[in-house]
């Protein structure tokens, strides 16, 4: 009996909150901004690039922490590879999820040779030389891990292959050896093709000193023969 009541009651106030609600108005509040803001577009870096990964991940660093050197979390989001459009170089770039700060930005290069780690089969291992997702460029070493296996190894094939892409580049922007040293070849004969001969150079000096002994014999022979001149003067008023 009581539990009947009881339920008796929470049916006739259901009915009147039913009824209090159906009979208010429904009233729409708007109150327009102080202050209006305009969208502005931001630079991401990122628009001559396409996106060719893109997968979940998290980034470890090796590095000094509270017991020494350890594996410190760096960060969990999105790893994506980004491919240049003119260029064709591919780098990765990975954001933390929240704050999208970066935690890795850096050329694939052909010394990142991904490691397995503690013999599991979704992460790796890497060195990168140089990282620009701090303030100034650092030398790395990485880990990344995934959620299983299989992302694992769509990772490792398209990081690979983007690697070696960059190092083939790379090779074919170089010049070739044979032709590099054509090149510094013909550079260094130049100079000594425009340059006068160290012996035409000695032969002028000797040219000007034996014109400049005929001068001064010359000049000899001139005043040798004015003083004979002037010597045979006072015989000649004798005779007259």
């Amino acid at each position: 009996v009581f539990l009947l009541r009881h339920k008796m009651a929470d049916t006739e106030n259901n009915k009147e909150e039913a009824g209090v609600a159906a009979g208010e108005e429904e009233i729409d509040i708007h109150v327009e901004p102080i202050v209006k803001l305009t969208a502005v577009a931001t630079d991401t870096g990122e628009q001559n690039e396409e996106e060719i990964l893109n997968m979940k991940a998290k980034m470890f660093r090796w590095g000094e922490g509270n017991a020494g050197l350890q594996w410190k979390e760096r960060g969990a989001g999105d790893f994506r590879l980004l491919k240049h459009k003119e260029t064709g170089i591919v780098r990765a770039v990975m954001r933390r999820e929240k704050t999208l700060k970066l935690c890795a930005n850096h050329i694939l290069s052909e010394e990142m040779k991904l490691e397995s780690t503690m013999g599991s089969d979704r992460a790796f291992v890497y060195n990168c030389y140089v990282d620009f997702s701090e303030d100034k460029p650092t030398a790395e070493t990485l880990a990344i891990r995934f959620k299983d296996a299989e992302l694992a190894t769509k990772f490792k094939e398209a990081f690979e292959a983007a690697r070696d892409s960059n190092v083939q580049k790379k090779k074919e922007a170089a010049p070739a050896p044979a032709a590099a040293a054509a090149a510094d070849a013909a550079d260094a004969a130049a100079p000594a093709a425009e340059a006068t001969p160290a012996t035409e150079v000695a032969a002028e000096p000797a040219k000007d000193e034996e014109k400049k002994d005929t001068a001064v014999d010359s000049v000899a022979e001139t005043l040798g023969s004015l003083a004979v001149d002037k010597k045979d003067e006072p015989a000649a008023e004798e005779k007259k």
